[in-house]
């Protein structure tokens, strides 16, 4: 008995021991069932100061996936190196972190920082953060990290080795040499340390290093801005080397002003580190340098903040600025004055790539969320309209872009202008901008809108409703005629879709003037292949259920709805891999498609849901490796916890898709190629005035597109349309229709006072698009006429030897008696003669109205007050050659680059007023 009792708390035990057991083992496994269903997992990064998570996922579509968690959200993300195996990323708390593998691991180099920064600082200076990253664009391996407590850092080998330089200034500002590595321009302010024996005074001073930030000379204070003349691709005889060009005010005392534009303050520049300098512009306050112009802008009135654009050559040992040419409209009452008696009180430059300038002004104030778009000729001074009432942010961002890879085609949002007449005719010509009142503070930042009286709130709410009155153009001929983009037939279901082109509907696409959605988007490397976020409809929506993600594989002629919703995008394999996710919500998805769009894959990225920001690749969109980055989606176990951080590699090459098959033969059937020519809404496969065809992968063909098979393949000229003309200064178009004058004076025949030269021209309205190769078909070349009572001309000399040969020929003749040839000779030669003679007036102009082809512009001091121009016999059409086009000569065509957070979105050059989007905003912060 007391071993059957003794056998039974055995087994008893025994039990008691298994069930621990498997209760054990139970809690083990959810443990590890937690941690593997966490979107991080707890590996290190690489690097002994990394405290960075590090996972990755294995995938039932073989594609490699990693993903890292950052103390903060992504701020900037550079490219390193020539082989765009090294990146570097800034979080939101200055943290920089690297990656040399295509970010499959990152180190976290914020330990790094400190410990150069240290041996650095005085005493117990404060190292401080790193603020932002600045690469060469000489070495791509050369970086400046600026600091925000007057300690900077550099690499020259992508963060290998990083280097503090304390250079006893807090920099704010850092700009790289473009074809000088080791030269650098830096700008500081004071402080009121800097005065021990008088009053503190804050301004602006600038700097010089030439060998990387060791030695630094002082060259000017109280600037408002500088940069080197030079730009990338300069010829270097053109410009000296050394040559740096500032704004500076001219009274120098007190703290600088930091807002608004004023009369006491020039452009100027100095070849040898301003001991002594040239004025370029007096009253000038802002200025830009591109490839071929300079642009300047002076305050007009500093009371009113009105302001006047002068724009000369960059490219000139001295520069000459000429004030802009703007569309002038005559009235009886007043001869000349301003079209609409419009002000101008800023700028943006929104393209000059194609040998004309898009230039945005906005003529309404400082709070003003429309301006007027105007094109120029191939000088950049006589401006035309191109499209009234383009939206742009209060930061001086327009919803204006440029399809990427081809000639001629942009997209704009414009609001309703019968809405904005409508608003103006209800104020009865009060002004519409709310105004705003201003801060205590010298920076002068609007606190809020003025609201006394019922009419006041009632003005700001109808100009805040303007943002329900958008619409979207497209132009194929670089701005002379603008037209709603074309619906998509079917939605993503396959549902057709009911949009009456004569009741309004059209397809509208957000941009960059907002941050909700993300904007239209294409790049060079996949041509025709645009993207956008919007609906169709009469206006743009900002409801997100209401928008959906479009594509267009021509260049924005016809479109497709590929996804239902708002999305962010990146478009890598020269358009054969397109990714999308979506941005208005967490997710732990992502989609991606190897068909521009017809079928969709979904690829999970996390466990847990996260906020994408944005989707970007390598600067070329080329490769089929993706960067995905955003942040953890907080929840409500977070109590308030900042949201982490989150970026994710996706490398689609290891899905291992087979090469694209038989370039040489594109169309063919067993070809994955085709061929395609861009084209307008005119031409057939023509745009710009030729047919330029394309070899492109196919749309449904499911592979990996080398870079070297696609291409330019042929080009030829086409015969003129209405898209191959734009409207010449003075004119305008109502909508899609003819060029009309704006002033009600006829046109006048008459020859300019000062007609010194063979000819002159009377527009017919229109000028041929710069850059445009047409020919024959629809002509509105300029009528050309002889300059009347100027003596012996060139043409006539020519005719008078004629006639003086065929004089001493008849003479000839009939001196020996054969007056049978000499009739003969005389008959023949005067056909001869008198087409020579009818010719040579041809030249002179006297021709059928509209024949002829003028020039496509003239230069400005060849313009006359009534619109006519003079014309000399060494006067030719005027050309535009980019000096990018030059080195392309040279050097061979390079792939086009993008760098940083430039994926679905830009940044476009703006000439605010002094104190809007400088650096001299964080003066009170110091």
């Amino acid at each position: 008995k007391d071993f059957q009792t003794r056998m039974l708390a055995k087994k008893q035990a025994t039990l008691l021991v298994i069930v621990a057991t498997c209760l054990l083992f139970g809690q083990l496994a959810a443990a590890s069932s937690s941690i593997n269903q966490s979107p991080f997992s707890t590996r290190r990064i690489l690097g002994s100061d990394s405290d960075s998570n590090t996972t990755n996922y294995p995938n039932a579509s073989n594609v490699d996936i990693s993903s890292a968690s950052m103390d903060s959200e992504l701020v900037d993300i550079m490219w390193c190196g020539d082989d765009l195996q090294t990146i570097l990323i800034l979080s939101a708390k200055g943290t920089v972190y690297q990656t040399t593998d295509q970010a499959k691991n990152w180190n976290k180099l914020r330990e790094t920082f400190q410990r150069s920064g240290k041996k650095e600082a005085t005493d117990d200076e404060n190292v401080g953060d790193v603020t932002q990253l600045l690469q060469s664009p000489v070495d791509s391996k050369l970086i400046i990290f600026l600091g925000s407590a007057g300690i900077n850092w550099i690499t020259e080998d992508c963060g290998k080795t990083i280097k503090a330089i304390n250079s006893g200034k807090n920099i704010k500002e850092f700009q790289f040499h473009p074809y000088e590595k080791t030269w650098v321009l830096a700008s500081a302010y004071t402080t009121c340390d800097d005065f021990t024996d008088e009053p503190c005074k804050i301004y602006k001073e600038l700097y010089i290093s030439k060998d990387l930030g060791v030695n630094w000379t002082f060259l000017a204070d109280y600037v408002i801005q500088f940069a080197w003349a030079a730009q990338e691709g300069f010829l270097t005889w053109y410009v000296p080397s050394d040559r740096v060009v500032i704004a500076h005010l001219l009274e120098k005392k007190g703290h600088q002003k930091l807002n608004g534009w004023s009369e006491s303050a020039e452009i100027a520049y100095s070849d040898d580190n301003f001991k002594t300098k040239t004025v370029v512009l007096e009253r000038g306050n802002k200025f830009l340098i591109t490839a071929d112009y300079f642009f300047g802008v002076q305050a007009d009135d500093e009371d009113t903040q009105n302001v006047r654009l002068y724009v000369g050559s960059s490219q000139a040992k001295n520069y000459k600025l000429e004030p802009i040419a703007l569309p002038v409209k005559k009235t009886k009452k007043n001869k000349k004055k301003k079209a609409g008696e419009l002000h101008e009180h800023s700028y943006t430059i929104l393209d000059t790539s194609e040998g004309q300038v898009f230039l945005h002004i906005n003529h309404e104030g400082e709070r003003s969320k429309y301006g007027n778009i105007y094109i120029s000729d191939s000088t950049g001074k006589r401006f035309s309209m191109s499209v009234h009432n383009n939206v742009r942010s209060l930061n001086g961002q327009c919803d204006f872009e440029k399809v990427a890879g081809l000639e001629g085609i942009y997209l704009v949002n414009t609001y309703d202008s019968q809405m904005i007449a409508k608003l103006k005719d209800d104020f009865s010509g009060d002004e519409i901008i709310p105004t705003s009142s201003q801060s205590s503070k010298p920076t002068g930042n609007s606190k809020a809108f003025h609201t006394s009286g019922s009419n006041s709130r009632d003005k700001d709410k109808r100009y805040r409703e303007l943002d329900q009155y958008k619409t979207t153009k497209i132009s194929f001929d670089k701005g002379g005629i603008w037209e709603t983009l074309k619906p998509p037939k079917k939605n993503v279901h396959g549902d057709t879709i009911e949009c009456d082109k004569d009741d309004g509907c059209a397809l509208h696409l957000h941009s960059i003037s907002e941050t909700k959605f993300g904007p239209f988007y294409s790049t060079d490397n996949s041509l025709g292949i645009v993207l956008g976020v919007g609906n169709v409809g009469k206006y743009l929506s900002n409801k997100e259920d209401e928008v959906n993600t479009y594509l267009s594989r021509n260049g924005g002629l016809t479109w497709f709805e590929v996804l239902q919703g708002s999305h962010i995008y990146e478009v890598g394999d020269h358009g054969a891999i397109i990714v999308a996710a979506p941005d208005q919500e967490a997710t732990t998805s992502i989609y991606y498609t190897w068909n521009e769009g017809l079928t969709w894959d979904t690829l999970e990225i996390s466990k847990k849901p996260i906020q994408v920001t944005n989707i970007i690749i390598e600067p070329t969109n080329t490769a089929e490796h993706f960067i995905i980055y955003g942040r953890t989606a907080s929840t409500a176990k977070d109590n308030g916890k900042e949201p982490k951080g989150v970026i994710i590699s996706i490398d689609f090459a290891s899905l291992h898709e087979r090469l694209c098959r038989n370039p040489q033969n594109p169309d063919a059937e067993n070809s994955d190629y085709e061929k395609w020519s861009p084209n307008g809404a005119i031409s057939a496969n023509c745009l710009m005035g030729h047919q330029t065809t394309y070899i492109r992968r196919k749309r449904e063909a499911q592979c990996f597109n080398a870079e070297q098979y696609e291409g330019w393949f042929s080009y030829t000229n086409c015969e003129c349309t209405e898209e191959d003309w734009e409207c010449d200064i003075g004119y305008e178009r109502k909508g899609e229709g003819p060029c009309e004058p704006i002033s009600d004076e006829p046109v006048s025949f008459e020859p300019p006072e000062d007609c010194d030269g063979e000819y002159y021209y009377v527009t017919k309205g229109y000028r041929k698009v710069a850059g445009n190769t047409c020919e024959g078909g629809v002509d509105h070349a300029p009528t050309k006429l002889p300059c009347p009572g100027k003596g012996i001309t060139k043409s006539r000399i020519l005719v008078l030897i004629v006639l003086g040969v065929v004089v001493a020929a008849i003479f000839f003749f009939s001196s020996k008696g054969n007056s049978n040839k000499a009739k003969k000779f005389a008959s023949t030669l005067g056909e001869k003669a008198r087409a020579t003679t009818n010719s040579s007036f041809n030249k002179l102009g006297f021709k059928k109205m509209g024949e002829g082809q003028g020039p496509d512009s003239l230069h400005d001091e060849d313009e006359d007050a009534d619109g006519k121009f003079k014309f000399d016999s060494h006067d030719e059409p005027a050309q535009h050659l980019d000096n990018k086009n030059l080195l392309d000569l040279v050097q061979g065509k390079k792939m086009a680059g993008r760098s940083g957070l430039e994926s679905a979105q830009k940044n476009i050059p703006m000439i605010s007023k002094p104190g809007q989007g400088d650096s001299g905003r964080e003066l009170m912060d110091m």
